[in-house]
């Protein structure tokens, strides 16, 4: 064995040496595009391409190493040491071409428990690269401590160092150290990568290339001189247990691994001589194992002789439980995995030869044997599950279950052995006649899939006799009956075709199909009609629980859903029946029927009961308020209170009438209800409001800002009074009244206007008694708390008005709030201006100083302008158009003036930023819209001052002027904004 040992690690390291020249064969890696320009090459394996099998009589141990002595590979030696303990060398060019310069690992593996080696991937994103730096260097990190791990007693790494030590077996011990040495070589070449990858544009792409390569080539170095150690580990460990069939495997696999080595060599060389097609057809021109070169399908028979000693040590263990005709299943699919591997090795010999034809595919006949091979693999795997759970049904006494997972096992061999079949036809070169195996094999897995069926739908009626429903129970085991019919006739067309009988063929399957389809569509509603069986269930629960409300209407409501959910369950279960009777007709309409109930259930009947839980609910909490509110708070608080209350206590009243009317069914009540039901919510928000104004008046009841106390009670009130009318709103609704839903609609929406205000209206008077920094604007912002509560105010009236009927005053307040909130808001502008004349006062910045302070004058000006129009309008006196526009235009000339202004701050602030980056090119378009924007300041503020003196022709002049300027302003900001964007590459998004 120590020969036997010695020959093992000079093939390892051989093949580590010339895989730092290859591009490999690892599974799920995408190779890089000439001159570092990366693109997907990956390639995904199709099943639709015919596949076969070698017979099961072919022996594959027998085989004799072939190039276990090569001499070029013991010459070897002491340079391919060297790279084992981590000295690479870099690529040449050529080769850094082929591979391109991302690097990202996949899928790490446990060196205790698998055979399948990393996998290497291409990343196309070089800055994914640099996020996934630390995640590769953990994976090279956990990978060391794989193999060296000597302070964690309970590690399998560690048992294999022990193990091989008690054993005196100084070569195993040593490889693993090795493995160890490399991984910790690929994390240094990776770190280095990363921060050459950082500083990427300091680099030269050669540099940077090679950098990559020597990265990854390390990584590849590592993952396979572990995966060779645990073959070489699982011979010796197979010897030492008298395991001779996994020894043989494990040599094999040793043997495979030279080879590859050796195809990986010649490609290399061939690459390196320019001869592309060559190198791609010795090496393989993708790293995985599906690639058509010789190595990449050398690889491919390596996987299949790893997945052969994993088939064994199953079989080994279902022996060991008892399962003996598990085990042989799982033996013949070892069996098969050799077979498969034979001729893939065979095809790879072909390749590398160029003696074999191969097909559009790129296939030669070696390789369609060994996919064949590979199916019939999957098939006997299947078998052997199936046997256990027939096995499992049998231990449960259930010999009808277990009847039918036996007769799939059965048919899954029966497709192993079509594959076999086609297998001994593709290795002869008769192509056609291994499709046409493959297409026996797909006809048998219709049998397997209704049979598979028919065993789950078995499992269902199980489970629907042991809850206590036979009826449900009877229909699944009629499905189980139809898919039972589906798969024998299955059987028959594939005899029919047996005899060439095409007649018989086509009839049999027309029966089978019909058979399936009918059990498809029962099967569909049968699990409909277990989901509402389901939601019965939880709905009782509900029903529960409603009870304890002590509310009849929300009790009634459940008790329907409860019964509706029982129906729509039963419908469902009649379609189902209905379709087994292949009576399409009478399906449909019981699905529809099934389907306008859950239609009614979830669109109707919950959400009517999910809002009047919640307002039951709410009114309870509101009447604990009152009673602590009466308890231990004034007189004012408790009356706010009670009347929320007392209004909410109406909301479920309405909830409730729309709850009886769903229940009676009576369609133009549940419209109605419906129409009004979003006005309802608007009224619940506004309660909701009045109760946090309430709340936040308690916490300032015992401080001495009374002002503000009286100010949130009073906002309170407001949003109470805004619910009221939401609500009358809403009965108007319901009852189709039209006049009184207009009156109503109307007074809600002045009063809601007006809680906008009141709300906004305290947020300024809260800021006005915190604020600190400057005295004229906290002075400016009580300003705007007076200017919001006054048109708080006057939107108020307008609804008591539209209340009482009053239709002159209604125009007369909703004229007036109208002016007020122009002046409320031109005064929020103004204090936002003064803040940013603050800021730039503390920073230095005169300039903009004085352009800030100037903006907020005006915007002040323009709201005294539009205060004195509303202060008229609410006294109702009557204004003259020409006093009016007088007003309302010089409000205009000074609000436009600010706005100019506003424009010249901004472009300016843009020519500065654009200046210390030094592009002049940019700061000029700014300047230039800088020059524009305040010659329309100018220019407004004159227009005003010319309108306010009596001078209407020349303000109207100067306005003119105004906007000229304002337009070439316009545009120049335009031509600035597109060549920013043009210059930081944002055109698509400017444009």
């Amino acid at each position: 064995m120590k020969t036997y040992f010695n020959l093992c690690g000079i093939v390892l390291l051989t093949f580590l040496g010339f895989q730092s020249i290859s591009s490999g064969c690892n599974n799920q890696e995408n190779q890089a595009a000439d001159d570092g320009n990366l693109k997907d090459k990956s390639r995904s394996y199709s099943s639709s391409v015919p596949i076969s099998n070698l017979p099961s009589s072919i022996s594959y141990l027998g085989i004799t190493p072939k190039l276990m002595m090569n001499p070029s590979i013991e010459d070897a030696g002491g340079a391919i040491e060297r790279l084992i303990v981590g000295e690479t060398r870099p690529f040449n060019s050529v080769i850094s071409n082929r591979l391109g310069m991302g690097l990202e690992a996949e899928n790490v593996i446990d060196v205790s428990s698998s055979y399948t080696i990393t996998s290497v991937a291409v990343s196309s994103n070089q800055h994914q690269e640099v996020s996934n730096e630390g995640s590769e260097g953990k994976q090279e990190s956990e990978q060391f401590n794989q193999a060296t791990n000597i302070a964690n007693p309970n590690t399998d790494p560690l048992k294999k160092a022990s193990e091989p030590e008690k054993q005196r077996n100084e070569q195993l011990i040593d490889l693993w150290k090795k493995v160890a040495n490399q991984y910790e070589t690929a994390a240094d070449h990776r770190k280095k990568y990363a921060e050459k990858l950082r500083a990427y544009e300091t680099e030269s792409q050669q540099e940077y290339a090679r950098i990559a390569q020597n990265a990854r080539d390390a990584r590849i170095k590592a993952d396979q001189l572990k995966e060779a150690a645990v073959s070489c580990e699982k011979s010796t460990q197979s010897e030492s247990l008298g395991d001779q069939p996994v020894e043989l495997l494990s040599l094999k696999i040793i043997e495979h691994y030279q080879l590859l080595a050796d195809y990986y060599r010649k490609s290399e060389e061939a690459y390196a001589q320019g001869n592309e097609a060559e190198g791609e057809r010795l090496g393989g021109s993708s790293i995985d194992e599906y690639g058509k070169g010789a190595g990449c399908i050398v690889w491919r028979s390596i996987k299949r002789l790893q997945a052969a000693i994993k088939l064994l040590e199953q079989a080994a263990d279902a022996e060991k439980k008892g399962n003996q005709p598990v085990a042989t299943l799982l033996r013949k699919a070892a069996e098969q995995d050799q077979v498969a591997a034979e001729y893939y090795q065979k095809s790879a010999e072909a390749y590398a030869l160029g003696s074999e034809k191969i097909n559009c595919h790129g296939r030669n006949r070696f390789y369609q044997a060994g996919e064949s091979t590979e199916q019939s693999v999957h098939r006997l795997k299947d078998a052997a599950t199936f046997l256990e759970k027939a096995i499992v049904a049998e231990n449960n006494n259930n010999k009808t279950l277990a009847s039918l997972w036996q007769e799939i096992a059965g048919q899954k061999q029966v497709a192993a052995e079509y594959y076999q079949k086609g297998t001994e036809v593709y290795a002869s070169g008769d192509e056609e006649g291994g499709k046409s195996a493959a297409w026996d094999a797909y006809r048998v897995e219709k049998i397997i899939e209704a049979l598979k069926e028919a065993a789950t739908s078995l499992e269902k009626a199980f489970e629907a006799a042991n809850s206590g429903n036979q009826n449900l129970s009877d229909i699944w085991q009629k499905v189980v009956s139809r898919y039972e019919f589906a798969a024998e006739h299955h059987k028959k067309s594939i005899e029919a075709r047996a005899i060439n009988n095409k007649q018989e063929e086509d009839l049999f399957n027309k029966a089978a199909s019909s058979a399936n389809d009918s059990a498809r569509l029962s099967v569909d509603q049968l699990k409909k009609s277990l989901e509402y069986i389901e939601n019965t269930r939880k709905d009782i629960e509900q029903l529960n629980e409603a009870n304890k409300l002590e509310d009849q209407s929300l009790t009634s409501l459940w008790q329907k859903i409860v019964t509706q959910n029982q129906d729509a369950a039963e419908y469902y279960q009649q379609a189902a029946e209905a379709y087994l009777q292949e009576n399409t007709t009478e399906a449909e309409r019981l699905v529809k029927d099934a389907d306008a109930i859950r239609f009614n259930i979830e669109h109707s009947l919950k959400r009517t009961t999910g809002e009047l839980k919640a307002a039951i609910r709410q009114s309870i909490w509101y009447a604990e308020k009152v009673a602590e509110a009466k308890e231990s708070q004034s007189q004012r608080i408790s009356d706010l209170w009670e009347k929320t209350a007392e209004q909410y206590q109406l909301l479920v009243e309405h909830y409730r009438k729309g709850a009886e009317a769903l229940l009676r069914g009576n369609k133009e009540e549940i419209e109605c209800f419906n129409n009004a039901s979003w006005v309802l919510e608007s009224s619940a928000k506004h309660l909701t409001q009045a109760v946090n104004y309430i709340e936040e008046a308690i916490q300032l009841e015992k401080s001495e800002n009374q002002f503000l106390y009286d100010f949130l009670i009073n906002t309170a009130e407001q949003y109470q009074d805004a619910a009221e009318y939401e609500r009358k709103y809403a009965e108007a609704r319901m009852v189709g009244n039209e006049q009184e839903k207009r009156r109503w609609k109307e007074a809600s929406s002045y009063a809601s206007n007006s809680v906008e205000r009141f709300k906004k209206s305290a947020k300024a008077f809260k800021t006005f008694f915190s604020y600190q920094e400057d005295q004229s604007i906290a002075n400016l912002w009580e300003q705007v708390a007076e200017a919001n509560q006054t048109t708080a105010g006057y939107w108020r009236k307008a609804a008591e008005a539209e209340v009482a009927g009053d239709e002159q005053n209604i125009n007369r307040f909703k004229y007036a709030a109208d002016s007020a909130r122009y002046g409320a808001d031109h005064l929020s502008k103004a204090v936002d201006a003064s803040e940013k004349a603050l800021k730039a006062d503390t920073q230095g910045n005169q300039f903009f100083y004085v352009i800030w302070r100037k903006i907020s004058e005006r915007k002040q000006v323009a709201a005294e302008h539009y205060k004195k129009v509303a202060e008229a309008e609410a006294l109702g006196t009557y204004i003259p158009p020409s006093e009016y526009n007088r007003l309302d235009d010089a409000a205009c000339y000074a609000s436009w003036s600010a706005e100019a202004l506003e424009q010249t701050a901004i472009a300016l602030e843009k020519a500065t930023e654009a200046e210390k980056k030094d592009n002049q090119a940019l700061a000029t378009l700014w300047r230039k819209a800088v020059e524009h924007n305040q010659v329309a300041a100018n220019q407004y503020q004159k227009a005003y001052e010319a309108y306010v003196s009596g001078n209407k022709f020349k303000a109207m002049s100067r306005s003119q002027t105004a906007e000229s300027a304002r337009g070439e302003g316009r545009r120049a900001t335009w031509e600035a904004e597109k060549a920013d964007a043009r210059e930081n590459g944002r055109d698509g998004d400017f444009w």
